[in-house]
Formats: C-alpha cells, sequence, structure tokens
C-alpha cells in the first residue's frame, strides 16, 4: 500500500513537473509574442515619424526653393513694368506687389512650420522662442514661455526635434481648441529628463475621456512621438476647468531615429 501511494505521488509531482514546465513555456511564449509585437509597432511608429519629416523637409525645400523664386521672379518682373503712359497702373501694380508679399510671408510660414532652419542650427530653444513669437502674433490667446533649459547638448538631434513637434502640436490645439486666453509653456531637464508642460485657462474637456481614443491626428502625434522615446503623458482636465499635459521624456544615450 505504501509504495502504491508512494507510486501514486511520484506521478503526482511529475504531472505536476510538467504542467508547471508547460505553463512556464506557455507564459514565456505569450510575453515573447508580445515583446515582438511591441518593437514591431515600435519599429513601425520609428518608419512613419520618419517618413513624416522626409515628407516636410521635402515639401518645405519646395515651398521655399521653387515656389518662393518663382513668385519673387513674378515681381521683379512686375517692378519692370513701364508704366509712365499708364500712370492709373500703379495702382493696380502696387497693390499686386502688396499680394505677392502677402503670399511670400505666409509661403515662409508654412515652410517654417513645417521645417523650421532654426531647430537645425540653432538648437530647441531657439526654434521653441521662434514658435512661440510667431503664434503670438496671429493667436488672441497669450503664450507666456518658462525656459529652464540652460544646456540642451545633452538632447540628440533626434530627440530635439521630437521636443519640438510635441510643442508644437501641444500649443497649436491648445490655442485652436481650448479657447483660452493664456497659454503657459514649461520646459525643462533635471535629472537627465526633459518636462514639458502646458498649462491653458480654456473650456477643458471630460477627464474621464480616454486620451488614446480621441480622434485628433495631433494627439495621437504627440502620444507616438512620447511612447518612441519611452516618455511619459499625463493629462489633468475638465469641463471649464482649462488643460494641463505633463510629458517627461528620459534622455538615454541611444538616439530615437
Amino acid at each position: 500500500m505504501d509504495e502504491l501511494n508512494f507510486k501514486i505521488t511520484i506521478v503526482g509531482l511529475m504531472g505536476f513537473a510538467v504542467l508547471t514546465v508547460l505553463v512556464t513555456f506557455f507564459v514565456i511564449t505569450i510575453i515573447h509574442n508580445q515583446r515582438l509585437k511591441v518593437n514591431l509597432e515600435r519599429d513601425q511608429t520609428l518608419k512613419d515619424i520618419q517618413l513624416l519629416e522626409k515628407e516636410r523637409t521635402r515639401i518645405a525645400a519646395d515651398l521655399h526653393d521653387d515656389l518662393g523664386a518663382l513668385i519673387s521672379a513674378i515681381k521683379l518682373n512686375l517692378e519692370c513694368l513701364n508704366t509712365s503712359g499708364h500712370p492709373e497702373n500703379n495702382v493696380i501694380i502696387e497693390k499686386t506687389a502688396s499680394y505677392i508679399d502677402k503670399t511670400m510671408q505666409k509661403i515662409r510660414e508654412i515652410s517654417n512650420d513645417l521645417m523650421p532652419k532654426i531647430l537645425e542650427q540653432n538648437g530647441l530653444m531657439a526654434a521653441v522662442i521662434d514658435f512661440v513669437n510667431m503664434m503670438d502674433a496671429k493667436n488672441n490667446a497669450k503664450i507666456q514661455l518658462i525656459n529652464e533649459i540652460i544646456d540642451e547638448s545633452a538632447i540628440s538631434k533626434e530627440a530635439k526635434t521630437h521636443i519640438f513637434r510635441i510643442t508644437q502640436e501641444l500649443l497649436n490645439n491648445a490655442a485652436k481648441h481650448a479657447n483660452a486666453s493664456i497659454i503657459t509653456l514649461r520646459l525643462s531637464l533635471m535629472n537627465k529628463t526633459v518636462k514639458i508642460i502646458i498649462n491653458d485657462n480654456g473650456v477643458g474637456f471630460n477627464e474621464h475621456s480616454d486620451i488614446s481614443k480621441m480622434k485628433s491626428d495631433g494627439l495621437r502625434n504627440i502620444m507616438r512621438r512620447t511612447q518612441l522615446m519611452d516618455g511619459k503623458l499625463l493629462l489633468d482636465t475638465g469641463i471649464n476647468k482649462g488643460t494641463q499635459f505633463s510629458i517627461e521624456i528620459p534622455l538615454k544615450n541611444e538616439q530615437y531615429g
């Protein structure tokens, strides 16, 4: 009887061991597949953003170099017109020249919005300050910039592009949709972490809304870039309570694309 119980115990232990191995293998397989899925999604996000930046650069160059040069040539030809026999045409020429100047200014704004040269030439904060000044000039909301990044040498070129795009998108969203009169932007770098905090005193929205399900392409792009850099995004808002976006981005030795 004791021998039978011993055999039953051994068989039970062996069965338990086999079951444990199978469950462990199953769990490991699930974790591996999940990590593989996350890595594939991350790679696809990186490719999408790289393609987006490449297209922005190309379009900005086309606008500035090709279309800009063409419009400049049109204005030059317009100024060469001889109106001595028809002085009344001077008014038309002056108005047309004014329209051309406005068109050129709009092209410069669009080109700069697509790919600001100042970001590459002078760095992150110079680009942010330039963008804030541009928005201040054309929006009703007053933007208050608090710059706590003294030395941005620790931020890679790729990370600067992502941080600028996130800041740009958040400011655009606040200006267009929040109906705010004051927008505060704080940028800081401490303990190898960049923090972006944007507050507005606008209309806000339901704080229980799932931000990942919002249909705004701008917000989706913010989330994608934040996730790509292993950052954290926090949202604090409510109906008629304004909105605060807080984003923390850890700086790493590797670059983000």
